[in-house]
């Protein structure tokens, strides 16, 4: 994928883990992409599902996330 903006490279920085109960083949995981030129991030992208960028809100500041770091 390529950004908005500046038309960087993105890259996936967070993947959303599957719910405990859900079927892994069939849930189609979110992700966060950043953009290695300008450094804008873009939240809660499609990971899965193979479809373009999602127009969304920044909800970093929230104090839990559905997203784990594997680092």
């Amino acid at each position: 994928m390529r950004c908005k903006e500046c038309d960087g490279m993105l890259f996936v920085i967070r993947v959303e883990e599957v719910p405990k109960g859900k079927n892994y083949i069939s849930y189609n995981r979110l992700c966060d992409v950043e953009c290695i030129s300008c450094k804008k991030v873009y939240y809660s992208q499609p990971y899965d599902s193979g479809r373009g960028l999602n127009e969304v809100r920044d909800i970093s500041q929230k104090k839990e996330s559905k997203f784990e770091n594997n680092d």
